[in-house]
C-alpha cells in the first residue's frame, strides 16, 4: 500500500484540479457551501478505494499537525483529525476562488471559510492567493496586449514572449503556495512569504495591463505608449528610458485609475 500511494502520488494533484469561482463573493456563503459539497463528493469517491494516495497525503498532514502539537506540549486525540476535516483544507486552498470589490467582504469571506474548515491543532489556512479584492468586470489579459505589440513589430511573438517572457517563471512560486498543506504555522508563513514574493515580481506586468485598461477611462495616451515602446514597455514604465512628459502623465493617470476602479486581470491574479 505504501509503495502504491507513493507511485501514484501525482493523482493527488489531479483529483484537486478543480476550480470554482465566485466573482462577487460577498461574505463567502456560496464558497462555504461549495467546499462542503466538493468534500462530500470526493469522500464518496475515495471511499471506494480502501487505500489511495489522497488518504496517504491526508495521513501525512495529520502526522505533521500532531508532531507540531507535541513540540508545543499539547495533546490532541488523533481521532478528532478526521479525513473530512483534512480534506476540507485541501479543497479550500486548492479549489476555491473568490473576488469582491469590497475589501471588507474579502476579509469576511476568509472568516466564513476558516470557521467552516476549522481543524483542531492546525493553523488557519493561507487564503490570500485565491480570495482577492478587485473589480471582476474591469481588466484585460496578456494575450490582448501582446497581440497589440505584435502588430507594431516585424515578425511574430509567441504568447508570454516579449515583455511578458518572465511570467512563466512566476508560476512555480504560485504552485508551491497552492500545494503547501499549511499543517503548521511555519507552513502558513512560508505560503505568505511565497505569495508576497510572487505579488512583488508580478507588479511590473500588472502595470502594463493597468495602462492598457486605463485607455477606456479617459487615458488617451495609454495605448499609444504601449505600442510606441513595444517590447521595451517594462523598462519605460520603470523609468529606465527617457519618455515624453505626456507619457509620464499617462502612467500617473493609469495608476490613479487602477487604484480607483480596482482593475482585475484574471490571468495575472490567478
Amino acid at each position: 500500500p505504501e509503495k502504491t500511494a507513493y507511485a501514484y502520488r501525482h493523482l493527488v494533484n489531479e483529483l484537486f484540479d478543480l476550480r470554482v469561482l465566485d466573482p462577487a463573493m460577498g461574505s463567502g456563503h456560496f464558497l462555504v457551501e461549495t467546499v462542503d459539497f466538493i468534500t462530500r463528493r470526493l469522500l464518496d469517491f475515495l471511499n471506494a478505494f480502501p487505500w489511495n494516495p489522497v488518504r496517504a497525503a491526508l495521513r501525512q498532514t495529520r502526522e505533521s499537525i500532531l508532531d507540531e502539537m507535541q513540540k508545543q506540549g499539547v495533546s490532541i486525540d488523533p481521532a478528532r483529525l478526521t479525513d473530512i476535516n483534512l480534506l476540507k483544507r485541501f479543497v479550500l486552498k486548492r479549489c476555491i476562488y473568490g473576488v469582491d470589490l469590497n475589501p471588507m467582504a474579502v476579509e469576511l469571506a476568509k472568516v466564513s471559510l476558516w470557521l467552516d474548515c476549522f481543524t483542531l491543532g492546525a493553523p488557519l489556512s493561507f487564503l490570500d492567493h485565491h480570495l482577492r479584492c478587485g473589480n471582476s468586470l474591469i481588466g484585460t489579459n496578456v494575450k490582448t496586449v501582446e497581440e497589440t505589440i505584435r502588430t507594431t513589430k516585424e515578425g511574430q511573438l509567441s504568447l508570454y514572449a516579449g515583455p511578458f517572457a518572465g511570467l512563466l517563471d512566476l508560476t512555480s512560486l504560485m504552485v508551491e503556495v497552492v500545494e503547501r498543506s499549511d499543517a503548521t504555522v511555519s507552513d502558513v508563513h512560508s505560503s505568505a512569504e511565497g505569495f508576497g514574493q510572487f505579488r512583488k515580481m508580478l507588479e511590473p506586468y500588472k502595470e502594463v495591463l493597468d495602462l492598457w485598461t486605463s485607455q477606456y477611462f479617459d487615458n488617451k495616451r495609454a495605448r499609444e505608449f504601449i505600442t510606441l515602446f513595444g517590447d521595451q514597455v517594462l523598462p519605460a514604465l520603470k523609468g529606465e528610458m527617457k519618455i515624453a512628459k505626456e507619457y509620464k502623465e499617462a502612467i500617473a493617470k493609469s495608476r490613479e485609475r487602477a487604484k480607483e476602479k480596482r482593475f482585475f486581470h484574471w490571468d495575472l491574479e490567478f
